[in-house]
């Protein structure tokens, strides 16, 4: 009896052990290939053992994976870098009702004519002219995210010739290092250059590397460059016009209005905000805007603790400046001013 009980378990220790090992690493590694199509990505420990605890099938898995909001945000990853938009809620419906796997998905994106579109658009947007067919060819082929598609074309050197050409076009002259590095630093489309940059352009780039410069050397740590923001550059320039207009220098307003209702005017809705004002008076017959009045505006704010703060501080992470220039009444002494706005802030 002893013998025949050791030669069952033999059986079962030599021959039937082995395939229940070789079923469940099998399910296992149907279970990650179902994550991978569905979330693009493998389960986590935890969540394999649960699978398996459950005993569900593959296609079990797919069912609630498919439910879950992590499908949602995988759809919409896949979205943003096939065509640089969100999907539809019409179109996440239908494809969660197909519990379609994303690399079809990709695959049907990556290959339509939405696709193609979208690239032509960035193509004239960064480089203004439309894609060859081998360029097209080419990122379709390789799926190429539509991020890497942007940077690349931001790095040619037709991105440049277009950027000249473009200032040319819309602001009658060509840009300074200063403006064209922004645009590529930010990857700026041509069409919006109009709208970024006016006659006071220059200065504003240079009162910018001022202030970025002195938030790398003297500022925390944790400070980051300041970008400009069309908001918040709306809010600086309009309250200089202001001021020049009322021959008034204040952070409050003849009305009462403060710098919090000026930019929440232009929508741009703060977490962090600051104010600096700078005025420049003349009895001469005129007031020229110069980086030399623009280097004095900067050095009295950096003399000046509050507003060192504000040029300095890690909690903002935008700027607006805004420069207006001109004669103001009932100044007969100094009738000239120029005034100088710099809006920080940082957004929820």
């Amino acid at each position: 009896m002893r013998i025949k009980l050791f030669f069952l378990f033999f059986l079962f220790l030599f021959f039937v052990s082995p395939i229940l090992v070789l079923a469940v690493q099998s399910s296992s590694d149907l279970i990650r290939v179902v994550y991978q199509e569905m979330l693009d990505r493998f389960p986590s420990a935890d969540e394999l053992n649960s699978q398996l605890r459950a005993r569900r099938t593959p296609e079990a898995v797919k069912k609630i994976l498919n439910g879950v909001e992590e499908r949602n945000t995988a759809i919409v990853r896949i979205y943003q870098s096939a065509l640089k938009r969100n999907p539809r809620s019409d179109e996440i419906t239908n494809l969660k009702k197909f519990v379609a796997p994303n690399n079809l998905i990709r695959k049907n994106l990556f290959e339509s004519k939405e696709r193609q579109l979208a690239l032509s658009d960035l193509y004239n947007k960064l480089i203004g002219r439309a894609p060859r067919a081998d360029e097209l060819e080419f990122f379709v082929r390789t799926r190429s995210p539509f991020e890497k598609i942007r940077e690349f074309l931001n790095a040619r050197d037709e991105r440049m010739t277009a950027i000249d050409s473009a200032f040319v076009a819309q602001l009658g002259r060509s840009p300074i290092a200063e403006e064209r590095n922004y645009l590529l630093a930010n990857r700026i489309y041509l069409e919006d250059i109009g709208d970024i940059f006016s006659a006071h352009s220059e200065f504003v780039f240079f009162l910018l590397s001022l202030v970025n410069d002195l938030r790398a050397i003297e500022g925390p740590p944790d400070a980051k460059p300041l970008a400009l923001n069309d908001r918040l550059m709306k809010s600086a320039e309009k309250y200089g016009e202001y001021m020049l207009a009322n021959n008034w220098f204040s952070h409050v307003s003849r009305e009462g209005s403060h710098v919090d209702s000026r930019v929440l005017a232009e929508n741009y809705n703060f977490s962090h905000l600051g104010e600096n004002l700078g005025i420049i008076k003349s009895n001469g017959s005129s007031l020229k805007l110069s980086r030399e009045l623009v280097q004095s505006l900067f050095n009295n704010w950096k003399a000046s603790p509050d507003h060192y703060k504000n040029m300095v501080s890690a909690d903002f992470l935008e700027v607006g400046i805004g420069f207006s220039s001109g004669l103001v009444s009932g100044d007969s002494e100094t009738p000239w001013h120029l005034y100088s706005v710099l809006n920080f802030g940082a957004q929820f």
